[in-house]
């Protein structure tokens, strides 16, 4: 698949992703959240720990939103069912692996 730059805005949420799931254990599955021209993060919980890309591979869940849709959600101003109703985000591939994703990225 292709790499392409991810745009400055990725770049942050990857980087807090980074620092959020590097003390958790991977979970066995692959899930990206697809920014369209924005860009991709790669969440691979197929190792020992969480490892987060901007590399642009299959994965076993890809979740595909805006950024400004993907904020909302990070400051509680869009609930994710909601953003899924209006057409805001969708998801391909294992659902269960919503809930992990939450988990994972969650400062808990």
């Amino acid at each position: 698949m292709a790499k392409s730059k991810p745009t400055t805005a990725v770049t942050t949420i990857t980087k807090d992703f980074t620092e959020t799931s590097k003390e958790k254990a991977g979970f066995g599955k692959k899930v990206k959240l697809d920014f369209g021209t924005d860009g991709v993060i790669m969440i691979d919980g197929t190792g020992k720990k969480i490892a987060i890309s901007n590399d642009n591979h299959d994965a076993d869940m890809t979740v595909v939103l805006t950024v400004d849709t993907f904020t909302q959600m990070g400051e509680g101003k869009l609930a994710g069912d909601k953003a899924v109703e209006q057409g805001l985000l969708t998801i391909d591939g294992d659902l269960s692996l919503a809930k992990v994703l939450e988990d994972t990225l969650s400062g808990n």
